[in-house]
């Protein structure tokens, strides 16, 4: 892990939104395919709302890749060993796509990633005074979230973020 204090430049790019019924696997295999072909040496980090989406995309992803891409997982439930290597640059020779929730939004940077994709959304919990009892919702990102998330790809060379929301959200 490298603890880097500057930046560079990150380019934008907003794209229409899909209809909102979860499944995200077709959008983000169409931008990592494109990001392979017009990045043959950049590793790509992939924010999620959770878990479940993590873990969907993950076995999604796995049997369309190439075998020189590794698909990491990056969570806060995993065992410490298995965030270390979401973490760590990419073996020599391969490509890894870091598919995370927003435990990887700040204070961390991942070698070798210059794009990010971010779908807009996080998990928070809320509390229900119905049930007196706090439960996760999915809900939009703040502008100061999405700027992290977007600076994640600009840490140690220019970078591209494509946001998966539009540009007036």
């Amino acid at each position: 892990m490298l603890i880097i204090t500057f930046s560079f430049t990150t380019e934008h790019f907003h794209l229409q939104p899909d209809t909102n019924d979860g499944h995200f696997t077709p959008r983000y295999h169409n931008l990592t395919t494109q990001q392979r072909m017009a990045n043959p040496t950049s590793s790509l980090l992939v924010f999620l709302p959770g878990e479940g989406e993590i873990r969907q995309l993950q076995r999604d992803l796995a049997p369309r890749l190439p075998t020189d891409v590794v698909v990491s997982p990056l969570f806060g439930n995993l065992d410490l060993e298995t965030q270390r290597q979401a973490i760590q640059p990419a073996p020599r020779g391969q490509r890894k796509i870091v598919l995370a929730t927003n435990i990887a939004e700040s204070s961390l940077t991942i070698e070798g990633v210059s794009v990010v994709i971010d779908s807009g959304l996080e998990r928070r919990a809320r509390f229900d005074p119905n049930t007196a009892m706090s439960r996760l919702q999915t809900g939009r990102i703040s502008q100061a979230s999405a700027a992290q998330r977007a600076g994640r790809a600009g840490r140690l060379a220019a970078g591209i973020c494509y946001r998966l929301w539009s540009e007036d959200q």
